[in-house]
């Protein structure tokens, strides 16, 4: 990733990083589950509302209900 900001501890080599980086990573490894391509999946990433992001998936059970008067 360009700009990580995960480091590797000097004695054991472990990688750490950011909360928001891991949650960058369970989405993608969501969506590569869900048979999305890479560009598909940098296309999304780039989507600031979660909305758009269901609209271009595509998934009608995330959709927000319809409002009965």
């Amino acid at each position: 990733m360009t700009g990580s900001s995960w480091f590797s501890h000097e004695w054991t080599s472990y990688r750490y990083y950011a909360k928001d980086e891991i949650i960058r990573l369970q989405t993608v490894q969501a969506l590569r589950y869900m048979d999305l391509s890479l560009a598909q999946i940098q296309k999304i990433l780039m989507l600031d509302d979660l909305d758009e992001v269901v609209e271009y998936v595509g998934i009608p059970h995330f959709r927000k209900p319809l409002e009965l008067s």
